[in-house]
């Protein structure tokens, strides 16, 4: 899955290289489910995969895509779960106005899972326990704690509400 070989590389303008178990393939075609593993990568010009099911806008110039406002979901449909998972977020914050620490709070069907202090792009890594997912979908909330619209903190005409970059995702067994 998504990782990091080391801070500095987290830090890099490109998508960090390294899977853990490998790469599945792609699964965001219309009408089939995810698979447990499967890196769900953005390009320009593509549609966004369905597993960013709302509050998301259109994908950037740079492949990644922001949370359009106050929370942004996905949803994975899944299997049978035989232990614990993990969720791998490729993502960064918005710094429209100064490198201010930013909060990220993580929801599992409504239910509080973990809050993170963002200060730049990284990968990060959410633990989820099976418990939190009883059903055959799943949707992970994903809060910010900052909201910034560029055209009223710089010159921009951009009048986008932007919060949480997200260059990449993947969900799959904690271990694995």
């Amino acid at each position: 899955m998504l990782m990091a070989k080391d801070a500095q590389r987290a830090r890099a303008p490109r998508a960090p290289e390294g899977f853990r178990g490998g790469f599945a393939p792609p699964a965001d075609v219309a009408g089939s489910p995810y698979r447990l593993g499967t890196v769900v990568r953005l390009h320009r010009g593509e549609a966004l995969p369905e597993v960013f099911s709302r509050g998301w806008c259109d994908i950037d110039e740079g492949g990644f895509v922001w949370i359009d406002g106050a929370v942004g979901e996905l949803s994975f449909d899944l299997p049978v779960l035989l232990r614990d998972l993990v969720l791998e977020l490729d993502c960064f914050p918005v710094g429209l106005v100064g490198a201010e620490p930013q909060r990220m709070g993580i929801f599992v069907d409504g239910s509080f899972v973990d809050a993170l202090m963002m200060r730049e792009r990284a990968v990060v890594r959410i633990p989820i326990a099976r418990e939190l997912c009883p059903g055959k979908r799943m949707r992970i909330s994903i809060v910010p704690g900052v909201v910034q619209v560029p055209k009223l903190a710089t010159d921009s005409s951009d009048e986008r509400a932007l919060s949480i970059g997200v260059h990449a995702v993947a969900l799959g067994y904690e271990g694995d």
